[in-house]
Formats: structure tokens, C-alpha cells, sequence
């Protein structure tokens, strides 16, 4: 394929210089490749932490809607007042 005659060198040399870009791509495919998992694994992370908050945050609400519910429950209903999902909706009597 590069044999030897007139020419020869040139065919070479473009052939080295084609290995070259080759090898120069292909390091900027790794490169690129590595930098994109770095990325995934940092959106995985910051997906794991909204996941951890919005449980925490569900635990509070629930916490906080019980404790509600328990207050209402030792409240003595007004007139026309009614229960709706759980909550006592009504003017309260003083």
C-alpha cells in the first residue's frame, strides 16, 4: 500500500498524518465521553437529593396535617360545618 517509488514518501507522509488526526479524534471522543458521564453522575446525584428533600418535606406535611386533624377533632363542630377530606370546614362558635 505505501510501497517504495516516486510518490512513496508522500503517501507516507499523508498516511501518518491521517493516523495522527485519527488518534487525535479519538482522544476527543474519550474526553467528551468522560466529561458526560461526570455529568449524568452529577444530575443523578442532585436528583437523588430532591428526592430525599420532597421525602422529607411529605413527611412534615403529613406530620403537620395530622396534628390538625387531632386538633379538630376535640373542637366541637358549628352549626352547617362539615367534614371535607378530613378537615372540619366551618365558622367555629365562641
Amino acid at each position: 500500500m505505501l510501497g517504495k517509488g516516486p510518490g512513496s514518501f508522500f503517501r507516507r507522509l499523508e498516511f501518518y498524518s491521517n493516523t495522527r488526526e485519527v488518534a487525535t479524534n479519538i482522544a476527543g471522543v474519550a474526553q467528551a465521553a468522560a466529561e458526560t458521564g461526570q455529568m449524568s453522575q452529577g444530575a443523578f446525584q442532585a436528583a437523588n437529593s430532591l428526592l430525599a428533600e420532597s421525602e422529607t418535606l411529605e413527611r412534615e406535611v403529613e406530620h403537620f396535617l395530622a396534628e390538625v386533624r387531632e386538633a379538630q377533632s376535640n373542637e366541637t363542630p358549628a352549626p352547617g360545618a362539615k367534614v371535607v377530606d378530613g378537615f372540619l370546614i366551618g365558622v367555629r362558635q365562641s
